[in-house]
């Protein structure tokens, strides 16, 4: 992961249609579906980096792998990624660790401020 760096929108995507797209695909809950971490999670809701998989390409498939992997398996799925791998998978551990203890939180504050902090 990155300190001092910044992480450059890639595919047509800009700092502001990502904070967008986090902002309305996830429900203010982790996406879970079967008591784990989900890109595609109970009524619409969607991960961190679920809501950038489009749902013509998503499957159920996709479940229980990091985005690195999919990325590998399906490497037509880069061209719909905002970002590099490396800070998908830093938006993917922010959401699957948004609890304290037994209590959810709400993800999208803190992935919106990872966002505006480290995307330019």
């Amino acid at each position: 992961m990155r300190s001092a760096l910044k992480y450059q929108a890639l595919n047509g995507w800009t700092k502001e249609t990502i904070l967008l797209a986090i902002a309305k695909g996830n429900l203010g809950v982790r996406s879970i579906a079967d008591s784990r971490c989900a890109y595609r999670g109970g009524g619409g809701n969607k991960c961190a980096v679920g809501v950038f998989i489009p749902d013509e390409v998503y499957s159920k498939d996709c479940e229980c792998q990091t985005i690195d992997y999919l990325l590998e398996q399906y490497p037509g799925l880069h061209s719909y990624m905002p970002l590099e791998v490396d800070a998908l998978l830093s938006l993917q551990a922010i959401h699957d660790h948004a609890v304290v203890g037994s209590k959810e939180l709400d993800p999208r504050p803190v992935l919106l401020d990872w966002v505006k902090k480290n995307v330019v």
